[in-house]
Protein backbone atom coordinates (compact mmCIF):
# COMPACT_ATOMS: atom_id res chain seq x y z
CA UNK A 1 0.00 0.00 0.00
CA UNK A 2 3.15 1.93 0.82
CA UNK A 3 4.69 1.78 -2.39
CA UNK A 4 1.07 2.67 -4.46
CA UNK A 5 0.90 5.86 -2.38
CA UNK A 6 4.99 6.76 -3.24
CA UNK A 7 4.02 5.80 -7.17
CA UNK A 8 0.98 7.89 -7.23
CA UNK A 9 3.02 10.77 -5.33
CA UNK A 10 5.82 10.55 -7.80
CA UNK A 11 3.47 10.39 -10.43
CA UNK A 12 1.84 13.79 -9.04
CA UNK A 13 5.13 15.65 -8.92
CA UNK A 14 6.41 14.53 -12.79
CA UNK A 15 2.61 15.53 -13.72
CA UNK A 16 2.84 19.30 -12.40
CA UNK A 17 6.46 19.39 -14.11
CA UNK A 18 4.91 18.65 -17.47
CA UNK A 19 2.17 21.69 -16.72
CA UNK A 20 3.07 24.20 -19.49
CA UNK A 21 4.77 27.34 -17.92
CA UNK A 22 1.60 29.81 -19.00
CA UNK A 23 -0.70 27.90 -16.63
CA UNK A 24 1.60 28.41 -13.84
CA UNK A 25 1.89 32.29 -14.30
CA UNK A 26 0.22 34.97 -12.70
CA UNK A 27 0.63 38.49 -11.85
CA UNK A 28 4.12 39.58 -11.78
CA UNK A 29 6.23 42.78 -10.47
CA UNK A 30 9.09 43.43 -12.44
CA UNK A 31 11.07 45.58 -10.33
CA UNK A 32 14.71 46.21 -8.81
CA UNK A 33 14.52 43.87 -6.99
CA UNK A 34 13.20 41.49 -9.52
CA UNK A 35 16.02 42.26 -12.16
CA UNK A 36 18.70 42.02 -9.80
CA UNK A 37 17.20 38.37 -8.55
CA UNK A 38 16.79 37.23 -12.47
CA UNK A 39 19.95 38.72 -14.22
CA UNK A 40 18.19 37.09 -17.21
CA UNK A 41 15.03 38.29 -17.15
CA UNK A 42 15.10 40.77 -19.83
CA UNK A 43 14.28 39.56 -22.80
CA UNK A 44 10.77 38.19 -21.06
CA UNK A 45 9.00 35.86 -22.92
CA UNK A 46 4.99 37.07 -22.52
CA UNK A 47 3.97 33.88 -23.39
CA UNK A 48 4.57 32.57 -20.15
CA UNK A 49 1.04 34.35 -19.19
CA UNK A 50 -2.45 34.12 -19.88
CA UNK A 51 -5.59 35.82 -19.44
CA UNK A 52 -6.25 37.44 -16.20
CA UNK A 53 -2.99 38.65 -15.77
CA UNK A 54 -1.15 41.80 -15.15
CA UNK A 55 2.86 42.66 -15.56
CA UNK A 56 3.37 45.44 -13.63
CA UNK A 57 7.05 47.35 -14.70
CA UNK A 58 8.25 49.42 -12.02
CA UNK A 59 12.12 49.28 -12.54
CA UNK A 60 14.45 52.00 -14.30
CA UNK A 61 16.04 49.30 -16.20
CA UNK A 62 16.09 48.56 -19.67
CA UNK A 63 13.42 45.30 -20.80
CA UNK A 64 12.19 43.93 -23.77
CA UNK A 65 9.19 42.05 -23.77
CA UNK A 66 8.08 39.68 -26.71
CA UNK A 67 5.97 37.14 -27.17
CA UNK A 68 7.12 33.31 -28.95
CA UNK A 69 3.14 32.65 -29.71
CA UNK A 70 0.83 35.00 -30.75
CA UNK A 71 -1.99 36.52 -30.21
CA UNK A 72 -1.64 36.44 -26.51
CA UNK A 73 -4.91 37.26 -25.02
CA UNK A 74 -6.23 39.35 -21.87
CA UNK A 75 -3.07 40.37 -20.10
CA UNK A 76 -2.40 43.67 -18.98
CA UNK A 77 1.23 45.23 -19.41
CA UNK A 78 1.21 48.49 -16.70
CA UNK A 79 4.51 50.71 -16.46
CA UNK A 80 4.28 53.08 -13.52
CA UNK A 81 6.86 55.61 -14.32
CA UNK A 82 10.26 55.77 -15.50
CA UNK A 83 10.38 52.87 -17.14
CA UNK A 84 12.63 51.66 -20.30
CA UNK A 85 10.53 48.93 -22.06
CA UNK A 86 11.40 48.02 -25.89
CA UNK A 87 8.77 45.65 -27.67
CA UNK A 88 9.40 43.39 -30.12
CA UNK A 89 7.14 41.80 -32.34
CA UNK A 90 4.71 41.95 -29.28
CA UNK A 91 0.90 41.11 -30.00
CA UNK A 92 -1.75 41.53 -27.91
CA UNK A 93 -5.14 41.05 -28.48
CA UNK A 94 -7.98 41.82 -25.71
CA UNK A 95 -10.61 42.38 -27.96
CA UNK A 96 -12.51 40.31 -26.16
CA UNK A 97 -11.36 40.77 -22.33
CA UNK A 98 -11.83 44.32 -21.26
CA UNK A 99 -8.56 45.74 -20.53
CA UNK A 100 -6.00 47.62 -22.22
CA UNK A 101 -2.78 45.43 -23.54
CA UNK A 102 -0.91 48.13 -22.23
CA UNK A 103 -1.04 50.93 -19.68
CA UNK A 104 1.18 54.03 -18.89
CA UNK A 105 0.54 55.79 -15.64
CA UNK A 106 3.55 57.99 -14.04
CA UNK A 107 5.94 60.08 -16.12
CA UNK A 108 9.60 59.44 -17.66
CA UNK A 109 8.10 56.41 -19.83
CA UNK A 110 9.59 55.14 -22.29
CA UNK A 111 8.47 52.88 -24.72
CA UNK A 112 10.76 51.74 -28.14
CA UNK A 113 9.89 49.78 -30.80
CA UNK A 114 12.62 47.34 -31.77
CA UNK A 115 10.22 44.44 -34.40
CA UNK A 116 6.44 45.08 -34.96
CA UNK A 117 4.12 44.78 -32.41
CA UNK A 118 -0.12 45.33 -32.63
CA UNK A 119 -1.89 45.84 -29.44
CA UNK A 120 -6.13 45.49 -29.38
CA UNK A 121 -8.19 46.48 -27.04
CA UNK A 122 -11.99 46.72 -26.35
CA UNK A 123 -13.86 48.87 -27.62
CA UNK A 124 -13.93 51.05 -24.45
CA UNK A 125 -10.05 50.86 -23.75
CA UNK A 126 -7.36 51.66 -25.93
CA UNK A 127 -4.50 49.77 -27.34
CA UNK A 128 -2.46 51.70 -25.95
CA UNK A 129 -3.55 53.78 -22.42
CA UNK A 130 -2.25 56.67 -21.54
CA UNK A 131 -3.69 57.89 -18.61
CA UNK A 132 -4.31 61.77 -17.80
CA UNK A 133 -1.64 63.23 -15.73
CA UNK A 134 1.02 60.58 -17.52
CA UNK A 135 3.47 60.97 -20.09
CA UNK A 136 5.30 58.63 -22.08
CA UNK A 137 7.93 59.10 -25.31
CA UNK A 138 7.66 56.44 -28.17
CA UNK A 139 10.79 55.56 -29.57
CA UNK A 140 11.91 53.32 -31.68
CA UNK A 141 14.44 52.63 -35.45
CA UNK A 142 13.44 52.48 -38.96
CA UNK A 143 11.29 49.74 -40.42
CA UNK A 144 9.42 49.21 -36.94
CA UNK A 145 5.87 49.53 -35.79
CA UNK A 146 3.97 49.76 -33.03
CA UNK A 147 -0.04 49.90 -34.21
CA UNK A 148 -2.64 50.18 -31.12
CA UNK A 149 -6.38 49.67 -31.94
CA UNK A 150 -9.35 50.51 -30.05
CA UNK A 151 -12.15 47.91 -30.65
CA UNK A 152 -12.71 46.47 -33.71
CA UNK A 153 -12.00 49.00 -36.30
CA UNK A 154 -13.70 47.04 -39.17
CA UNK A 155 -17.33 48.00 -37.19
CA UNK A 156 -17.38 51.41 -37.89
CA UNK A 157 -18.92 53.51 -35.15
CA UNK A 158 -18.96 51.38 -32.49
CA UNK A 159 -15.77 52.42 -29.44
CA UNK A 160 -15.29 54.73 -27.37
CA UNK A 161 -11.91 54.97 -26.54
CA UNK A 162 -8.66 56.61 -28.38
CA UNK A 163 -5.99 53.75 -29.94
CA UNK A 164 -3.65 55.49 -28.11
CA UNK A 165 -4.66 57.90 -25.24
CA UNK A 166 -7.80 57.73 -23.73
CA UNK A 167 -10.22 55.80 -22.61
CA UNK A 168 -14.04 57.17 -22.66
CA UNK A 169 -14.64 60.15 -20.37
CA UNK A 170 -10.78 60.23 -20.39
CA UNK A 171 -8.59 62.92 -21.44
CA UNK A 172 -4.73 61.52 -22.47
CA UNK A 173 -1.50 62.34 -21.04
CA UNK A 174 1.50 63.29 -22.37
CA UNK A 175 2.39 61.53 -25.65
CA UNK A 176 5.99 62.31 -27.61
CA UNK A 177 7.51 60.94 -30.80
CA UNK A 178 10.71 60.40 -31.41
CA UNK A 179 13.09 58.23 -33.61
CA UNK A 180 11.93 56.50 -37.05
CA UNK A 181 9.25 54.42 -35.95
CA UNK A 182 5.58 54.04 -37.46
CA UNK A 183 3.71 54.66 -34.62
CA UNK A 184 -0.04 54.01 -35.53
CA UNK A 185 -3.17 54.47 -33.17
CA UNK A 186 -6.91 53.67 -34.65
CA UNK A 187 -10.25 54.23 -32.83
CA UNK A 188 -13.21 52.33 -34.22
CA UNK A 189 -15.81 54.90 -32.93
CA UNK A 190 -15.40 57.97 -30.73
CA UNK A 191 -12.29 58.08 -29.44
CA UNK A 192 -9.48 59.58 -31.63
CA UNK A 193 -7.22 58.06 -33.31
CA UNK A 194 -4.55 59.26 -31.37
CA UNK A 195 -5.32 61.62 -28.36
CA UNK A 196 -8.60 61.78 -25.99
CA UNK A 197 -11.15 59.15 -25.69
CA UNK A 198 -15.19 59.84 -26.53
CA UNK A 199 -15.76 63.61 -24.52
CA UNK A 200 -12.64 64.13 -23.53
CA UNK A 201 -9.48 66.46 -25.09
CA UNK A 202 -6.33 65.13 -26.91
CA UNK A 203 -4.10 65.76 -23.84
CA UNK A 204 -0.32 66.92 -25.47
CA UNK A 205 0.54 65.45 -28.32
CA UNK A 206 4.42 66.44 -29.99
CA UNK A 207 5.90 65.01 -32.65
CA UNK A 208 9.49 65.07 -33.35
CA UNK A 209 10.35 62.54 -35.65
CA UNK A 210 8.75 59.16 -37.61
CA UNK A 211 5.69 58.53 -39.09
CA UNK A 212 2.72 58.96 -36.76
CA UNK A 213 -0.48 57.88 -38.23
CA UNK A 214 -4.21 58.64 -36.35
CA UNK A 215 -7.91 57.07 -37.54
CA UNK A 216 -10.64 57.93 -36.28
CA UNK A 217 -13.71 55.86 -37.69
CA UNK A 218 -16.39 57.87 -35.39
CA UNK A 219 -16.99 61.29 -34.23
CA UNK A 220 -12.92 61.50 -32.59
CA UNK A 221 -10.30 63.55 -34.49
CA UNK A 222 -7.57 61.35 -36.37
CA UNK A 223 -4.79 62.73 -34.03
CA UNK A 224 -6.49 65.35 -31.01
CA UNK A 225 -9.78 65.06 -29.44
CA UNK A 226 -12.44 62.70 -29.27
CA UNK A 227 -16.26 63.25 -30.04
CA UNK A 228 -17.29 66.22 -28.20
CA UNK A 229 -14.02 67.39 -27.12
CA UNK A 230 -11.37 69.88 -28.19
CA UNK A 231 -7.94 69.16 -29.65
CA UNK A 232 -5.70 69.69 -26.30
CA UNK A 233 -2.38 70.49 -27.93
CA UNK A 234 -0.31 69.50 -30.35
CA UNK A 235 2.72 70.48 -31.65
CA UNK A 236 4.71 69.07 -35.05
CA UNK A 237 8.00 69.87 -35.37
CA UNK A 238 9.15 66.99 -37.45
CA UNK A 239 8.56 63.32 -39.45
CA UNK A 240 5.55 62.22 -41.26
CA UNK A 241 2.45 62.98 -39.68
CA UNK A 242 -0.79 61.50 -41.60
CA UNK A 243 -4.88 62.36 -39.34
CA UNK A 244 -8.01 60.94 -40.90
CA UNK A 245 -11.26 61.58 -39.61
CA UNK A 246 -14.75 59.81 -40.92
CA UNK A 247 -17.40 60.77 -38.22
CA UNK A 248 -17.31 64.36 -38.22
CA UNK A 249 -14.02 65.38 -36.11
CA UNK A 250 -10.81 67.20 -37.75
CA UNK A 251 -8.29 65.15 -39.36
CA UNK A 252 -6.26 66.76 -36.97
CA UNK A 253 -7.26 69.12 -34.11
CA UNK A 254 -11.12 68.30 -32.35
CA UNK A 255 -13.63 65.82 -32.37
CA UNK A 256 -17.17 65.92 -33.46
CA UNK A 257 -18.85 69.42 -31.86
CA UNK A 258 -15.60 70.70 -30.55
CA UNK A 259 -12.40 73.20 -31.61
CA UNK A 260 -9.57 72.33 -32.94
CA UNK A 261 -7.58 73.34 -29.85
CA UNK A 262 -3.95 74.67 -30.42
CA UNK A 263 -2.22 73.44 -33.26
CA UNK A 264 1.25 74.55 -34.13
CA UNK A 265 2.91 72.99 -37.25
CA UNK A 266 6.67 73.93 -37.28
CA UNK A 267 8.06 70.98 -39.67
CA UNK A 268 8.00 68.04 -41.38
CA UNK A 269 5.53 66.53 -43.61
CA UNK A 270 1.41 66.87 -42.17
CA UNK A 271 -1.50 65.61 -44.36
CA UNK A 272 -4.83 65.57 -42.50
CA UNK A 273 -8.18 65.39 -44.15
CA UNK A 274 -11.70 65.01 -42.32
CA UNK A 275 -13.60 62.85 -44.63
CA UNK A 276 -17.34 64.28 -43.65
CA UNK A 277 -17.40 68.20 -42.24
CA UNK A 278 -15.30 68.71 -40.15
CA UNK A 279 -11.65 70.91 -40.88
CA UNK A 280 -8.62 68.96 -42.31
CA UNK A 281 -6.70 70.47 -39.53
CA UNK A 282 -9.09 72.77 -37.02
CA UNK A 283 -12.00 72.18 -35.28
CA UNK A 284 -14.71 68.97 -36.09
CA UNK A 285 -18.36 69.61 -37.33
CA UNK A 286 -20.58 71.28 -35.60
CA UNK A 287 -24.00 69.23 -34.54
CA UNK A 288 -26.29 72.58 -33.99
CA UNK A 289 -26.24 76.23 -35.43
CA UNK A 290 -23.37 78.22 -33.84
CA UNK A 291 -21.76 74.82 -32.98
CA UNK A 292 -18.52 74.54 -31.09
CA UNK A 293 -16.23 73.44 -33.96
CA UNK A 294 -13.71 76.73 -34.19
CA UNK A 295 -10.25 76.39 -35.45
CA UNK A 296 -8.94 77.24 -31.89
CA UNK A 297 -5.77 78.09 -32.63
CA UNK A 298 -3.69 77.16 -35.22
CA UNK A 299 -0.20 78.13 -36.47
CA UNK A 300 1.70 76.98 -39.35
CA UNK A 301 5.58 78.45 -39.26
CA UNK A 302 7.40 75.82 -41.71
CA UNK A 303 6.91 72.34 -43.28
CA UNK A 304 4.38 70.95 -45.96
CA UNK A 305 0.96 71.17 -44.58
CA UNK A 306 -1.81 69.97 -46.47
CA UNK A 307 -5.65 69.72 -44.84
CA UNK A 308 -8.76 68.79 -46.60
CA UNK A 309 -12.08 68.61 -45.84
CA UNK A 310 -15.41 68.61 -47.62
CA UNK A 311 -17.95 71.11 -45.97
CA UNK A 312 -15.75 71.86 -43.50
CA UNK A 313 -12.55 73.85 -44.24
CA UNK A 314 -9.59 72.35 -45.36
CA UNK A 315 -7.64 74.47 -42.34
CA UNK A 316 -9.98 76.27 -40.28
CA UNK A 317 -13.23 75.71 -38.50
CA UNK A 318 -15.90 72.85 -39.11
CA UNK A 319 -19.20 72.70 -40.60
CA UNK A 320 -21.61 75.34 -38.73
CA UNK A 321 -19.32 76.90 -36.65
CA UNK A 322 -20.87 80.03 -38.00
CA UNK A 323 -18.99 82.52 -35.27
CA UNK A 324 -15.56 81.23 -35.74
CA UNK A 325 -13.45 82.82 -33.22
CA UNK A 326 -10.22 81.01 -33.84
CA UNK A 327 -7.00 82.06 -35.98
CA UNK A 328 -4.91 80.92 -38.19
CA UNK A 329 -0.89 81.74 -38.76
CA UNK A 330 1.05 80.95 -41.48
CA UNK A 331 4.88 82.31 -41.36
CA UNK A 332 6.42 79.64 -43.68
CA UNK A 333 6.32 76.60 -45.07
CA UNK A 334 4.31 75.09 -47.86
CA UNK A 335 0.72 75.17 -46.97
CA UNK A 336 -2.52 73.97 -49.14
CA UNK A 337 -6.36 73.60 -47.71
CA UNK A 338 -8.96 71.94 -49.95
CA UNK A 339 -12.53 71.88 -49.48
CA UNK A 340 -14.58 69.48 -51.49
CA UNK A 341 -18.00 71.31 -51.53
CA UNK A 342 -19.31 74.82 -49.61
CA UNK A 343 -16.34 74.93 -46.79
CA UNK A 344 -13.22 77.57 -47.29
CA UNK A 345 -10.14 76.33 -48.43
CA UNK A 346 -8.45 77.86 -45.39
CA UNK A 347 -10.97 79.84 -42.98
CA UNK A 348 -14.51 78.71 -42.31
CA UNK A 349 -16.40 75.23 -42.27
CA UNK A 350 -19.93 75.77 -44.48
CA UNK A 351 -21.99 78.66 -42.50
CA UNK A 352 -18.65 79.48 -40.58
CA UNK A 353 -17.00 82.73 -40.21
CA UNK A 354 -13.35 83.10 -41.54
CA UNK A 355 -11.74 83.30 -37.86
CA UNK A 356 -8.89 85.82 -37.48
CA UNK A 357 -6.33 84.54 -40.54
CA UNK A 358 -2.79 86.34 -40.18
CA UNK A 359 -0.31 85.01 -43.59
CA UNK A 360 3.03 86.65 -43.15
CA UNK A 361 4.90 83.85 -45.22
CA UNK A 362 5.21 80.95 -47.49
CA UNK A 363 3.58 79.60 -49.96
CA UNK A 364 0.10 79.00 -49.86
CA UNK A 365 -2.78 77.47 -51.74
CA UNK A 366 -6.42 78.22 -51.02
CA UNK A 367 -8.99 76.20 -52.82
CA UNK A 368 -12.46 75.75 -52.71
CA UNK A 369 -14.90 73.61 -55.32
CA UNK A 370 -18.23 75.58 -54.20
CA UNK A 371 -16.98 77.87 -51.57
CA UNK A 372 -14.02 80.52 -51.22
CA UNK A 373 -10.84 79.85 -51.62
CA UNK A 374 -9.98 81.94 -48.57
CA UNK A 375 -12.28 83.38 -46.31
CA UNK A 376 -15.61 82.55 -44.73
CA UNK A 377 -17.29 79.40 -46.21
CA UNK A 378 -20.39 79.44 -47.94
CA UNK A 379 -23.66 81.02 -46.79
CA UNK A 380 -21.60 82.74 -43.91
CA UNK A 381 -19.20 86.03 -43.42
CA UNK A 382 -17.25 88.03 -41.42
CA UNK A 383 -13.63 87.03 -39.61
CA UNK A 384 -10.56 89.61 -40.81
CA UNK A 385 -7.64 88.89 -42.68
CA UNK A 386 -4.17 90.37 -43.57
CA UNK A 387 -1.83 89.06 -45.64
CA UNK A 388 1.87 90.63 -45.40
CA UNK A 389 5.60 90.01 -45.15
CA UNK A 390 7.37 87.63 -47.85
CA UNK A 391 3.76 85.38 -48.59
CA UNK A 392 2.88 84.24 -51.59
CA UNK A 393 -0.74 83.10 -51.86
CA UNK A 394 -3.06 81.68 -54.46
CA UNK A 395 -6.63 81.61 -53.98
CA UNK A 396 -9.38 79.59 -55.67
CA UNK A 397 -12.95 79.52 -54.79
CA UNK A 398 -16.08 78.63 -56.73
CA UNK A 399 -16.87 80.93 -59.58
CA UNK A 400 -19.91 82.34 -58.41
CA UNK A 401 -18.52 83.41 -54.96
CA UNK A 402 -14.94 84.53 -54.47
CA UNK A 403 -11.82 83.35 -54.54
CA UNK A 404 -11.15 85.48 -51.35
CA UNK A 405 -13.53 87.07 -49.51
CA UNK A 406 -16.50 86.90 -46.95
CA UNK A 407 -17.87 90.65 -45.93
CA UNK A 408 -14.33 90.66 -43.69
CA UNK A 409 -14.49 92.94 -40.47
CA UNK A 410 -10.78 93.95 -41.65
CA UNK A 411 -8.91 92.91 -45.17
CA UNK A 412 -5.14 93.69 -45.41
CA UNK A 413 -2.65 93.16 -48.47
CA UNK A 414 0.63 94.71 -48.37
CA UNK A 415 4.60 94.09 -47.95
CA UNK A 416 6.08 92.17 -50.83
CA UNK A 417 3.34 89.58 -50.45
CA UNK A 418 2.33 88.35 -53.77
CA UNK A 419 -1.24 87.65 -54.48
CA UNK A 420 -3.18 85.39 -56.93
CA UNK A 421 -6.59 84.84 -57.69
CA UNK A 422 -7.14 82.06 -60.32
CA UNK A 423 -10.89 83.38 -60.89
CA UNK A 424 -9.83 87.06 -60.60
CA UNK A 425 -12.61 87.22 -57.77
CA UNK A 426 -12.96 89.17 -54.23
CA UNK A 427 -16.46 89.56 -52.39
CA UNK A 428 -18.14 92.19 -53.58
CA UNK A 429 -18.47 93.17 -50.33
CA UNK A 430 -15.16 94.50 -50.15
CA UNK A 431 -16.05 97.33 -52.64
CA UNK A 432 -18.95 97.87 -54.80
CA UNK A 433 -16.90 100.00 -56.95
CA UNK A 434 -14.17 97.22 -57.16
CA UNK A 435 -13.59 95.38 -60.34
CA UNK A 436 -11.24 92.39 -60.49
CA UNK A 437 -9.40 91.11 -63.50
CA UNK A 438 -8.65 87.27 -63.81
CA UNK A 439 -5.22 86.09 -62.85
CA UNK A 440 -3.81 89.33 -60.93
CA UNK A 441 -1.11 89.23 -58.96
CA UNK A 442 -0.38 91.84 -56.48
CA UNK A 443 3.09 93.15 -57.45
CA UNK A 444 5.78 93.52 -54.31
CA UNK A 445 5.25 96.37 -52.74
CA UNK A 446 1.61 96.43 -53.67
CA UNK A 447 -1.02 98.06 -50.96
CA UNK A 448 -4.66 96.60 -50.56
CA UNK A 449 -5.95 97.93 -47.38
CA UNK A 450 -9.22 98.84 -45.86
CA UNK A 451 -13.34 98.01 -46.46
CA UNK A 452 -15.04 99.70 -49.42
CA UNK A 453 -12.14 101.74 -50.16
CA UNK A 454 -10.35 101.90 -53.89
CA UNK A 455 -7.84 99.18 -54.38
CA UNK A 456 -5.28 99.39 -56.15
CA UNK A 457 -3.61 96.52 -58.34
CA UNK A 458 -1.73 98.56 -60.83
CA UNK A 459 0.79 95.87 -62.74
CA UNK A 460 4.15 96.33 -62.81
CA UNK A 461 5.48 98.59 -65.51
CA UNK A 462 6.15 96.43 -68.56
CA UNK A 463 4.10 93.65 -67.04
CA UNK A 464 2.35 91.14 -69.75
CA UNK A 465 0.57 88.22 -70.38
CA UNK A 466 2.99 85.98 -71.27
CA UNK A 467 5.85 86.90 -68.88
CA UNK A 468 2.80 86.69 -65.98
CA UNK A 469 2.05 82.99 -66.75
CA UNK A 470 5.87 82.03 -67.03
CA UNK A 471 6.56 83.83 -63.91
CA UNK A 472 3.53 81.79 -62.37
CA UNK A 473 4.84 79.07 -63.16
CA UNK A 474 8.55 79.40 -62.37
CA UNK A 475 7.89 80.89 -58.81
CA UNK A 476 5.70 77.42 -58.38
CA UNK A 477 8.09 75.10 -59.60
CA UNK A 478 10.54 76.64 -57.57
CA UNK A 479 8.52 75.87 -54.53
CA UNK A 480 7.87 72.58 -55.26
CA UNK A 481 11.50 71.95 -55.77
CA UNK A 482 12.01 73.44 -52.33
CA UNK A 483 9.36 71.52 -50.41
CA UNK A 484 10.98 68.10 -52.11
CA UNK A 485 14.77 68.76 -51.10
CA UNK A 486 13.35 70.02 -47.32
CA UNK A 487 11.38 67.28 -47.48
CA UNK A 488 13.10 63.97 -48.78
CA UNK A 489 10.46 61.41 -46.51
CA UNK A 490 8.12 60.53 -49.51
CA UNK A 491 4.98 59.67 -47.07
CA UNK A 492 2.29 60.58 -49.34
CA UNK A 493 4.53 61.06 -52.28
CA UNK A 494 1.35 62.23 -54.78
CA UNK A 495 1.93 65.50 -52.95
CA UNK A 496 4.93 66.37 -53.82
CA UNK A 497 4.40 67.70 -57.40
CA UNK A 498 1.19 69.56 -56.23
CA UNK A 499 2.14 73.24 -57.14
CA UNK A 500 3.64 72.60 -59.93
CA UNK A 501 0.21 70.24 -60.95
CA UNK A 502 -1.48 73.33 -59.98
CA UNK A 503 1.09 75.73 -61.71
CA UNK A 504 0.04 74.01 -65.00
CA UNK A 505 -3.15 74.31 -64.67
CA UNK A 506 -3.83 77.41 -63.81
CA UNK A 507 -1.53 78.56 -66.19
CA UNK A 508 -3.87 77.01 -69.27
CA UNK A 509 -6.80 79.00 -67.44
CA UNK A 510 -5.12 82.15 -67.76
CA UNK A 511 -3.91 81.45 -71.27
CA UNK A 512 -7.25 80.65 -72.23
CA UNK A 513 -9.40 83.72 -70.40
CA UNK A 514 -6.31 85.85 -72.48
CA UNK A 515 -7.15 84.04 -75.56
CA UNK A 516 -10.70 84.56 -75.29
CA UNK A 517 -10.08 88.77 -74.45
CA UNK A 518 -8.05 89.21 -77.28
CA UNK A 519 -10.53 87.68 -79.85
CA UNK A 520 -13.36 89.93 -78.35
CA UNK A 521 -11.24 92.95 -78.51
CA UNK A 522 -10.53 92.44 -82.32
CA UNK A 523 -14.01 92.10 -83.30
Amino acid sequence: MKKKLLVAFICMILASLAIPAAALAADITIDDAYMAANPTASPYDLNAHSAGDIITISTSQPITLYSTAYPIAGIQIVCTGNVDVSLDSLFVNNLTNGVSPLTITGTGNRITAIGNSLLVGDISNPGIKVEAGSAVIFDGISSTSIVAQSGDVSNDGTGTAAGIGGADGIAAGTITVYGALNLQGRASGAGAGIGGGRGATGGTIVIYDGRVEGYSYGGGAGIGGGSGAAGGSITVEDGFVLGRATGGGAGIGGGYNAEGGNITINGGQVDAASLSSGAGIGGGNSSVVNGSGNSGTIVITGGSVIGESSSGAGIGSGYLAQSNTGSITITGGTVRGTAANEGAGIGGGSYSSAGTISITGGSVVAQSTNGRGLGSGDNWGGGSLSIAGTAFVIAEGNVALADIGSAFTAFTIGGTAEVFTVNGTFDASLSTAHTQEPGVLVPAGGDLTGVGNAYNFASPAGWEAASTVGYFVTRVQSIAAQQQAANPQTGDSSHVYLYAIIAMIMAAIVAVILLIRKKALQH
